[in-house]
């Protein structure tokens, strides 16, 4: 008797298998990211291809346990965020960061709290503005990384105003900790293991890992902080994972 398993989730990644088959990882709160097999998704009469074809969607997949992967037998789509499709960069930085949530989840246990964190990541990012996009996925990054515990040591307290806010700071990869010292001299052959910000940068981080997504538009920063808020956290990711 074939056992059916009935899961809800999200396509983290897809890859094209052999001719007509698709391999996709997709995130269950169950059993965390599991890797489904689909066969004839590329052919032009597949009856499965237009259930995993809405990218960006909360999917509800019957499954059967094949030897190697979970196998697509049927589903149906439970939230679609469609609109994320007419956007070509808030594709890509969708595209991005939950390729990079699969790498982070690889062998994690189910969580609920990161499905509904993609969940409401997928929503905002619908709706809102496009010079929101990039904040919004940064926030989405660092509180996976917590998620999972790889996050950096990011203090929520005040910055004081006693601090001048071009002060340097030291972003040290390996231990994942912040330094802030006055001609800090790191050693040398550490040197890429370091990554030097400003307050205005680590106040963006602060902000991003401790405020909830609805709460981001409300902060006005200058987009070339963003962005550097934004490199800083990836190469961290990128330092710890290595993927």
């Amino acid at each position: 008797m074939t056992d059916y398993f009935v899961f809800s989730g999200v396509i983290l990644q897809e890859h094209n298998l052999k001719e007509n088959d698709k391999l996709i990882k997709f995130y269950t709160k169950e059993r965390g990211q599991i890797d489904i097999l689909v066969q004839g998704a590329r052919k032009l009469k597949s009856k499965l291809n237009p259930i995993i074809s809405s990218r960006f969607s909360v999917l509800r997949l019957t499954l059967v346990q094949g030897q190697s992967f979970y196998r697509l037998i049927d589903g149906q789509v439970e939230k679609n965020f469609k609109r994320i499709n007419q956007d070509y960069q808030k594709i890509l930085l969708a595209e991005g960061v939950l390729k990079k949530l699969g790498a982070l989840v690889s062998f994690q246990r189910g969580d609920f709290k990161i499905l509904l964190l993609i969940t409401k990541y997928l929503k905002f990012l619908e709706k809102e503005a496009r010079p929101y996009s990039l904040l919004l996925s940064l926030a989405f990054l660092i509180k996976a990384l917590a998620f999972v515990g790889y996050c950096p040591s990011i203090k929520n307290e005040k910055l004081s105003l006693s601090k001048k806010l071009d002060t340097q700071i030291f972003f040290d990869l390996d231990q994942g900790i912040f330094i802030e010292k006055q001609n800090f001299r790191f050693p040398r052959d550490k040197a890429d293991s370091f990554f030097k910000l400003n307050y205005r940068v680590f106040y963006i981080l602060q902000t991003a890992l401790y405020q909830e997504l609805e709460q981001l538009k409300e902060y006005n920063f200058a987009p070339q902080d963003i962005l550097k808020a934004w490199k800083a956290i990836n190469k961290f990711l990128k330092w710890q994972v290595s993927f």
